[in-house]
């Protein structure tokens, strides 16, 4: 990475995969799990959307996780649920650190996205490799019953469809990240 800009991609981008391994919120797998543990922010100025994640779901570590995205070309304020949050994810950088703690309010700058987290944002246990099957384990018959792979069909689907909001949104803050950082000639 010889050029300054891939490298603050890079690392943002590195930033956003760090916070996503360590908040497990942020990986629930059915429509139900989404539907009672991530609600819309009502009340926000035009092109602005926030979610509320509850915390404690699917292991998460935090008390919750409040998301903004800002598509407007000005700065935009957000009311926060109450407590102390801490800001991990901003316009210019992304990852598990705190880069500031606000309470009441948080300004989310012109064309980017704030996340913020109440609570722990590093999970111990988020880096762990699975322990790899004994020879025991490694031998038994894995073949699923037929109402078992029923339960994986619909789960395989509703997962792609959580995968690809999740795409788009990445590529939609990729959008305004590359834009903000774009250096003009």
């Amino acid at each position: 990475l010889d050029n300054a800009v891939y490298e603050s991609t890079f690392n943002y981008y590195k930033g956003l995969i760090a916070f996503r391994k360590n908040h497990a919120a942020l990986r629930l797998s059915t429509a139900d799990e989404v539907n009672n543990n991530v609600k819309p922010v009502e009340g926000l100025d035009a092109n602005v959307v926030a979610f509320d994640i509850k915390g404690g779901v699917n292991g998460e570590v935090a008390e919750g996780i409040f998301v903004a995205f800002n598509a407007n070309n000005t700065e935009a304020t957000v009311t926060l649920p109450d407590g102390e949050w801490k800001v991990c994810i901003n316009d210019k950088q992304a990852g598990t650190d705190v880069i500031e703690t606000v309470t009441g309010s948080a300004k989310v700058p012109a064309l980017s996205a704030l996340v913020l987290v109440k609570g722990e944002t590093v999970d111990a246990n988020a880096y762990k490799q699975p322990e790899k099957p004994s020879e025991s384990t490694e031998k038994t018959d894995t073949k699923p019953s037929s109402s078992s792979s029923s339960s994986k069909k619909s789960n395989g689907s509703t997962k792609f469809i959580i995968m690809i909001i999740v795409v788009a949104a990445v590529g939609v803050g990729y959008g305004i990240y590359a834009k903000k950082n774009k250096k003009v000639d």
